[in-house]
């Protein structure tokens, strides 16, 4: 059984100053592996409000270090002048394969 303890720094993130998640950073997952912790989260930026994924990792639960560019983004469809927004990142793991499932809206 794993024991949680709920930290005292709070929120544990938040928008940094990369563009891309400068604005909001919510809905993380979390997964712990090989003495890791995983939090994969949703963000967007100011300055064309994409959602995307991020990754930061710790060894302690706090998020020490943060991926510099996102893991997964919405694309935008110019012809149609839509775009494809991706949505929470619920997060499982098996061995060392993680997945994830998201959705997407024609917005």
């Amino acid at each position: 059984m794993v024991k949680l303890t709920r930290a005292e720094e709070n929120p544990i993130i938040t928008p940094s100053d990369l563009p891309w998640e400068d604005m909001l950073v919510f809905n993380p997952g979390a997964v712990a592996s090989d003495g890791k912790i995983l939090l994969l989260y949703r963000a967007k930026g100011r300055m064309d409000k994409v959602s995307r994924f991020g990754l930061a990792e710790s060894t302690d639960g706090i998020p020490l270090y943060r991926e510099f560019l996102a893991l997964f983004q919405g694309e935008y469809q110019m012809l149609h002048l839509s775009f494809v927004d991706t949505y929470s990142p619920p997060l499982k793991s098996s061995g060392n394969i993680f997945l994830t499932t998201s959705r997407g809206t024609d917005a």
